[in-house]
Parts: structure tokens; C-alpha cells; sequence
């Protein structure tokens, strides 16, 4: 009897033990697959910062397309098709706006410029990570993976996102010197037409005057008279007393 109690209280024992150590290589390996799983999900979101980075620059740029169809049209306006004559402060605008629009475009086709970024690997040599160590050792293993490609995903964003940020400055810029364009334009082409009546009104002033002028002409003082006839007074009572005698 004593010896089946001894036997009993060993194998309770041993039960115990083996419960503990199944505990804590299940703890063990749950803190290790939470590493992993949080290393991947931080990954995860690089990759995505990555794709929503590139979305905002394709929409930026199609606003600087916007803008650039925009000052080709009031500039194609300005130097072909307008008669009026603008002065060198438009046309440094103008200057101005395409250095801002072009530097803006070089910023957004920077940014989404193809670069090569590290991902997790899926190779033979991962599989000989898996046969050759235990689950705890490929968590590590793979958090170190996930670790650097995600340092190498932040260094790429970063960049991007810069590039970007320096594309909108540039675009902002670009819509204020072309808002001051278009005013400049319709100031300096409201000034010509006023010019332009204003002098239509003088001629034509000049005109009526001149055709005045011509209708009621003043007689010329300068004219020399006709020559005159001298004859004798005393004369002309003879004849006259000899007619009314006849």
C-alpha cells in the first residue's frame, strides 16, 4: 500500500511538473509569435503608407496638369492670339509661373519613381530556417527580417513623402502667380480697350471738325478786288440833259 501511495504521489508530481513546463513553452512561444505578428503588422503598414503616398501624388499631379492646361491657354492668349500689347511685368509672371509648375511636376514624377524596396523573403533558405531551429528561434528570426525590410519601407517613404511635400509647395505657389497673371492680363487688357476708344473718340472728333470746316469755308480776306473804271461826272450830265432833249 505504501509503496502504490509513493507511486502515486511521484507520478502527481511529475504530472504537475510536465503541466508547468507545457505552460510555460506555451507562453513562451505565444510571446514569441506576438514579437513576430507585431513586427509584420508594423511592416504591413509601411507597405501601405507606401501605395497611399503614391495615390496622393497621382492626384496631385493631375491638379498640376489642371493648372499647366490653364497657363497654356492664357499664355498661347497672350503672345498669339490677343492684340493687345502687355507689359514685361506679365510676361515675368508668366516666367515665373511655368519655373513653379515645371519644378512642382519634377517633384511628383520624382515621388513616384519606381525604387526597389525589401520584402520577406519566401526562398529555400526560409525553409531551412524552419527545419533546422524551433518555433521560438523562427519567430525571432523572421521579426528580424520583418525588422529590416521595415527600416529600408521608412527610409523609401520618407523620401517620397518629401518629394511630395516640396511638389505641393510648389504647386501652391504656382496657383498664386497664376492667379496674378490672369489679373494682370485682364487689368492690362481692360487699360488697351479704354485706350483704344478713347483714341477712336479723338479721331473721330477730328474727323467731324475737318469735315466742318470743309462744308462752312470762310471767305478769304487776302483777296485782291476787281479793277475799278475812272470816268468824268460832268460828261455823263451832258449826255444825260441831251437824251431827255431828244
Amino acid at each position: 500500500m505504501a509503496n502504490k501511495t509513493t507511486i502515486k504521489k511521484l507520478l502527481g508530481l511529475l504530472n504537475n511538473n510536465l503541466t508547468e513546463i507545457v505552460e510555460n513553452t506555451q507562453s513562451d512561444d505565444a510571446k514569441w509569435e506576438f514579437l513576430y505578428t507585431y513586427s509584420r503588422q508594423s511592416l504591413d503598414e509601411e507597405i501601405a503608407r507606401y501605395q497611399i503616398l503614391d495615390a496622393k501624388a497621382t492626384k496631385l499631379l493631375s491638379t498640376s496638369s489642371l493648372i499647366l492646361t490653364t497657363y497654356l491657354f492664357f499664355f498661347k492668349w497672350v503672345v498669339i492670339d490677343s492684340p493687345t500689347q502687355f507689359s514685361l511685368c506679365v510676361y515675368t509672371t508668366a516666367a515665373f509661373t511655368f519655373a513653379a509648375l515645371f519644378t512642382s511636376l519634377f517633384f511628383y514624377f520624382r515621388s513616384m519613381k519606381l525604387m526597389k524596396s525589401k520584402r520577406m523573403p519566401i526562398d529555400p533558405n526560409i525553409l531551412e530556417t524552419f527545419k533546422n531551429n524551433d518555433l521560438p528561434t523562427i519567430y525571432v528570426s523572421l521579426y528580424k527580417a520583418c525588422s529590416e525590410c521595415e527600416v529600408e519601407n521608412i527610409k523609401l517613404n520618407e523620401k517620397k513623402a518629401k518629394a511630395i511635400k516640396n511638389g505641393y509647395t510648389f504647386t501652391a505657389i504656382t496657383g498664386l502667380l497664376l492667379l496674378i497673371l490672369i489679373l494682370s492680363i485682364f487689368f492690362e487688357r481692360n487699360n488697351y480697350a479704354t485706350e483704344k476708344t478713347t483714341t477712336h473718340e479723338a479721331v473721330t472728333m477730328t474727323k467731324k471738325e475737318n469735315e466742318s470746316k470743309k462744308k462752312t469755308k470762310s471767305p478769304n480776306f487776302d483777296v485782291p478786288p476787281p479793277p475799278v473804271k475812272l470816268v468824268t461826272n460832268n460828261n455823263d450830265k451832258v449826255n444825260n440833259t441831251e437824251k431827255k432833249g431828244s
